[in-house]
């Protein structure tokens, strides 16, 4: 794969394709580790390219290479070093959110107190003992996100980590994106 040794993800000629429909188009682009924004109007592609770049789905042309690896044929090497986030928040293996909070955190190795510290500037932190399905979407969200910036990686993908979350919380949620994105400079 061509790209520079600096290059965290690497995208060379991706193309993919639903039922005909060209999603992406030959995309070509580098991005160096940090918090790296890809914006684009809704149906651009920009969660199937999310998926390519996690190793969840296959490009049907060209090539992907996160931290060198292709994370398609390594995925487990490749995501090692990134914090992928989904645009709709899932929970595996629990109901509760502080067996949730416990599972991310020895998977993923960050600190259930650094997790808790995010869920306490979004002001979510009243959730720690609700279930999953009690929460809305918007508090999900932002206990998802507290995890994700909680991680210590030099790779963030975060799919509209503010989709779901009222106008007053956006803006805590660019402004904590920008301290851990100059943080990791």
């Amino acid at each position: 794969m061509v790209g520079s040794s600096g290059d965290a993800i690497y995208c060379n000629d991706v193309s993919k394709l639903f039922r005909r429909r060209k999603v992406l188009n030959n995309v070509q682009f580098s991005l160096g580790k940090g918090i790296n924004i890809l914006s684009g109007v809704n149906g651009s592609g920009k969660s199937t390219l999310f998926y390519i770049l996690t190793g969840i789905m296959k490009p049907d042309g060209g090539s992907v290479s996160i931290l060198g690896h292709d994370p398609w044929v390594y995925h487990e090497a490749a995501m090692k070093e990134v914090s992928f986030m989904l645009e709709r928040p899932s929970v595996l293996g629990s109901e509760s959110l502080r067996e949730h909070i416990y599972w991310f955190s020895s998977i993923k190795g960050t600190g259930i107190e650094n997790i808790k510290d995010y869920m306490h500037i979004f002001g979510v932190e009243y959730t720690l003992s609700s279930s999953f399905q009690s929460l809305s979407m918007g508090e999900m969200e932002l206990v998802m996100l507290s995890c994700y910036l909680s991680c210590e990686t030099p790779v963030f993908i975060l799919d509209e980590p503010n989709s779901n979350v009222d106008v007053h919380r956006r803006s805590i949620i660019s402004e904590v994106i920008r301290n851990k994105a100059k943080a990791s400079n």
